[in-house]
């Protein structure tokens, strides 16, 4: 009876947070190749080798912002994308706190 309706609404609600996070991941996904290719065409313009430059990305992606080697990676990421100096500053910083609906990899 009621347990089951209370089920019932409960996995509604969570099928609707299911298809909204999965929407979520799919931009998130998109905006990421975007963002890959943009890399890219910056990378070959530079002469910078693109697969050094995706090391340096996935190195700055996965190191702790509190860590000693976060602040290397960012100034060798800066240079690599001849960042302004507000540009590195913002970088350096880390921007806002990391949104929690999107994983805070890109919205802040």
């Amino acid at each position: 009876g009621a347990r089951l309706g209370e089920l019932e609404r409960r996995n509604g609600d969570l099928a609707r947070e299911l298809a909204h996070q999965e929407e979520l991941h799919r931009i998130q996904v998109h905006i990421l190749r975007d963002e890959v290719s943009a890399l890219e065409l910056r990378a070959l313009r530079s002469g910078v080798p693109f697969e050094y430059l995706k090391e340096v990305v996935l190195r700055c992606v996965v190191t702790s912002r509190t860590s000693r080697e976060y602040g290397d990676v960012v100034n060798v990421l800066a240079d690599l994308l001849h960042m302004s100096p507000a540009e590195r500053a913002k970088m350096a910083a880390g921007g806002a706190p990391r949104s929690r609906s999107m994983g805070g990899l890109f919205w802040q």
